[in-house]
């Protein structure tokens, strides 16, 4: 579980609370937050506890004459416990009092891990250069285990945020609490804390643009679509804004919305933009509310990065698999990715039989490709490569020292590979296989079409050929069938066969320009060739970082001609058959219940 203290940001309230109103009077909700981390180690925790935010005096001149009526808690808490809100001018070291200035008491009532909003007793009300402090108490009504005590992995900005330290009676900053120790079980917490402000001073016209995302690349005359959310920080609701985006100081379109935005919300926009210039651009985006000032025009703009080239080629992501047959998890690996790639025509797959040891399908190029995620010396499967590029900061399951990755679920495989597929490409790669049946000897001729110098430092021309359908047992799928024999009709798909540049290729022209290389190759007698693909891509080799052998671009190719569904014989002898397709001609690692085609005839299970 993370631990983490989130910036300390004036922030409006979210849609989940609604503005309220008093005698008639604007209502809203502004505050502080904080992610705070809680540990409970050692012996029953029977103190109080407490955590509280300082508004200052900046706060105070600008919300002076208005009342705080309300302060709203979140205080991620699954076990019972007794809560108190409070306001109070000055907090004192010591024993935590029975009661507070201003406060409302709630007995053996456990927030819920969601903003819960307690009205005061009375109105509090703020004074122009009076600062104060609000928060909230707790007492546990069940025992845990451990002496209690706040834990803060990191702490950004923790200028207006206080914590209360049982064993010491003090109040500190959370920067000052033990770090996080690894090895201790310890209970999470969320403290987030917001006050309801009434008067008629509130701030209108107050709005905020925020997570402005776009494509990191266009062509020069191609139309980009960005988007980004615009929050209402007022009490009042907003008829409308403009919205503008610029380059160092130079406006380059403006577009008006009329989109109503209500007291405290947030809406999502996009806009579509014309890419017409090369270079790279820093894009301003600033919104401006209709028919007022806006009074705090600090977060009114955010930029966001865009790269638009004059012409590139459309990128082949190579996807790379590591997987074995004693791979318990292997098969619901090959699954996801089959459902993820099955039906795109932009990917180039390849399985490496190694990770999770080694099986009869692993080459010693497949050993050799371990280096890419064997730093601390340890391997596994099922794992997955995409272009060799590392993905650390963009997926969880990333680290900053592998391209590899865990194969995640459909939807992550999807995104990685839209992220991947929207890099440019500015080298593009044809193969044309021809085969003799009679000597199994194969040509291949690989065209490289080349705008410019690679970003290589080493560039290799890596060309290898892989097999589909080859049948054979899965510890994931049905090892022992009632006879006692081994059951053997898992099909492995996109095995690596044979490399016919060498482990890390072969040196590549890395010029402008146009050039065909030729392969060939005897294909062993056990391979069937037409369920073979000839696959090649240009890639960075650095022996030193494996991080550093992102991949151009890729192509691949069928050893028989157009891609489809090809006769051909199951060869027991060999443990292979056909690749099995389902009715719409999409791969498939077994025939399914129901009709398949299986070596182009119908079969019906």
């Amino acid at each position: 579980m993370k631990h983490s203290l989130l910036t300390l940001l004036m922030l409006a309230t979210t849609a989940s609370l609604p503005a309220q109103a008093q005698d008639g009077q604007p209502s809203m909700l502004v505050g502080y937050c904080g992610d705070i981390s809680v540990d409970a180690i050692g012996s029953p925790l029977l103190e109080d506890d407490a955590f509280a935010v300082y508004f200052d005096d900046a706060f105070t001149q600008k919300y002076a004459g208005c009342k705080v009526t309300a302060v709203a808690v979140m205080w991620g808490s699954t076990y019972g416990i007794n809560n108190s809100i409070f306001i109070t001018p000055t907090l004192s070291d010591g024993p935590l009092p029975a009661t507070y200035p201003i406060q409302q008491e709630v007995k053996d009532d456990p927030m819920p891990f969601t903003w819960d909003e307690r009205p005061l007793d009375q109105p509090f009300t703020i004074e122009a250069g009076k600062p104060f402090y609000a928060g909230a108490r707790t007492t546990p009504v069940k025992e845990w285990g451990g002496t209690y005590y706040f834990s803060v992995e990191e702490a950004e900005d923790a200028s207006h945020s206080l914590l209360y330290d049982p064993e010491t009676q003090k109040w500190k900053s959370p920067a000052a609490f033990p770090p996080y120790a690894a090895d201790i079980d310890y209970t999470h917490y969320n403290f987030l804390l917001k006050l309801r402000i009434t008067g008629n001073s509130l701030p209108t016209g107050d709005i905020a643009i925020s997570d402005v995302s776009g494509p990191d690349y266009s062509r020069v005359g191609e139309t980009k679509t960005f988007s980004y959310t615009v929050t209402n920080k007022a009490a009042t609701p907003v008829s409308g804004f403009d919205l503008v985006w610029s380059e160092q100081g130079t406006e380059l379109g403006r577009a008006t919305l009329n989109a109503v935005l209500p007291a405290q919300q947030s809406k999502s926009f996009t806009q579509d933009i014309l890419c017409d210039r090369e270079g790279a651009h820093t894009l301003t985006f600033t919104v401006i509310p209709a028919g007022t000032d806006d009074p705090n025009p600090a977060d009114n703009a955010a930029t966001a990065l865009i790269n638009v080239f004059d012409t590139y080629f459309d990128r082949n992501v190579l996807v790379e698999g590591f997987t074995t047959m004693q791979c318990a998890n292997c098969p619901i690996a090959h699954e996801r990715e089959d459902e993820a790639f099955g039906t795109l025509a932009n990917v180039v797959r390849v399985d490496h039989h190694s990770g999770f040891g080694t099986d009869r399908l692993t080459t010693d190029a497949d050993k050799a490709f371990t280096w890419f995620y064997n730093e601390n010396g340890t391997t596994w499967a099922p794992g997955i490569m995409f272009d060799r590029t590392n993905l650390y900061g963009f997926y969880d399951a990333a680290t900053a020292f592998s391209p590899l990755v865990g194969p995640g679920d459909v939807e992550t495989l999807l995104d990685i590979h839209t992220r991947q597929a929207a890099v440019p490409a500015f080298v593009r790669l044809t193969l044309t296989p021809s085969y003799d049946p009679a000597t199994r000897q194969l040509t291949l001729d690989v065209a490289t079409e080349q705008l410019g110098i690679l970003p290589c430092s080493d560039c290799r021309l890596n060309v290898w050929l892989t097999e589909d359908g080859i049948l054979s047992s899965s510890v994931g799928q049905g090892q022992m069938l009632s006879t006692g024999q081994q059951d053997k009709s898992y099909v492995h798909n996109n095995v690596m066969r044979a490399t016919l540049t060498g482990t890390w290729g072969t040196a590549h022209d890395n010029t402008d320009g146009s050039r065909t290389k030729t392969f060939t190759a005897t294909l062993d007698t056990a391979w069937n060739p037409a369920n073979m693909h000839a696959i090649a891509f240009i890639a960075n080799y650095n022996a030193t970082d494996p991080c550093d052998c992102t991949v151009c671009n890729a192509a691949t190719a069928p050893l028989l001609g157009a891609e489809g569904i090809t006769p051909s014989p199951i060869s027991t002898a060999n443990s292979q058959l056909s690749t099995a397709y389902d009715l719409q001609g999409r791969a498939i690692n077994a025939p399914v219940k129901g009709v398949s085609i299986l070596g182009g005839q119908k079969v019906l299970r």
